[in-house]
């Protein structure tokens, strides 16, 4: 008999859902997964999961199901069909979507009445670093919940931060990514105002990279930008857009001006105007090269 308790249901198959997916494989986990797309079902399948084609049969297989999809209205389909689900075998569900708060505690709310557990994990990383066991983990939710479920959150990453109550830990998570995001426009201004006066990006980097001006998006991004090559993508523009839109949102809930965010917002619509939506986030860094 398959030990349930390694042996996880993964709702959402991109980057992230993938990550996670090596992440655990390599630590002997059995996992069932569910995309709408074919193509993420056929890879998931290519690399040792068992694929489903509905969310009822993934509830029906797995024990603890992570929700690993793009925005809270996918997040709030995706659990309703879990809990709804006839014969659900589930009975905790682990949101790695990050979210607006509110969203996680209505789940929340619908968890508890349904007796299911609700662990809300968002990570900070890219898709190479959760699946390396580098990604930042911030939980939120109930102690006992996360109590029962700990030694699942230890194979995921050993780094993790437990912040409070549902919706917590999206709040921590996109308040830190906001500073992430910024350093990363930071670096791709510049080096283009470096290049715009004759400065070779790689010459820039290494300069930046052994100044006070470092960062770790210097580190992880400036190589990327420096060989203008932004495929495949470890976090898209795309993914950092829906994020920034969230901490815009948050601000206005909570009245709280965010004018730096606002102009990177802005920049992050130019990347996928131009046609960037889907490469790495640090191809923002063509945008300023439009601009010249």
């Amino acid at each position: 008999m398959q030990d349930t308790q390694r042996h996880v249901g993964i709702a959402g198959l991109g980057l992230v859902g993938q990550a996670l997916w090596r992440r655990l494989a390599g630590q002997g986990y059995a996992g069932t997964g569910y995309d709408v797309r074919d193509t993420a079902r056929a890879s998931f399948g290519a690399s040792g999961g068992a694929p489903v084609d509905s969310l009822a049969l993934l509830a029906g297989a797995a024990p603890v199901v992570l929700v690993a999809v793009f925005e809270d209205a996918q997040l709030l389909e995706v659990t309703k069909a879990l809990l709804a689900a006839p014969g659900r075998k589930c009975d905790a569900i682990v949101s790695i979507t990050t979210a607006l708060p509110s969203t996680l505690q209505q789940i929340a709310r619908d968890c508890a009445a349904a007796g299911v557990d609700l662990i809300e994990a968002p990570m900070s990383g890219s898709s190479e670093k959760i699946a390396g066991g580098e990604g930042v983990m911030f939980i939120g939710g109930e102690d006992a919940a996360v109590t029962r479920h700990a030694g699942l959150l230890a194979a995921i990453t050993p780094h993790r931060k437990r912040i409070g109550a549902a919706g917590t830990a999206s709040a921590a998570k996109l308040s830190t990514n906001l500073v992430l995001g910024l350093n990363r426009a930071a670096l791709a201004e510049g080096m283009a105002l470096a290049e715009s006066l004759g400065i070779d990006r790689q010459l820039y980097l290494d300069l930046l990279l052994g100044s006070a001006a470092t960062s770790r998006a210097a580190v992880e991004k400036g190589p990327m930008m420096v060989a203008d090559k932004f495929s495949p993508p470890v976090a898209t523009v795309t993914q950092h857009a829906k994020d920034v839109r969230l901490m815009l949102e948050l601000g206005r809930q909570t009245g709280q001006a965010l004018p730096m965010t606002e102009l990177h917002r802005d920049i992050l619509q130019r990347a996928i105007d131009r046609g960037d939506a889907d490469q790495d986030n640090a191809a923002v860094i063509r945008v300023w090269r439009d601009k010249r």
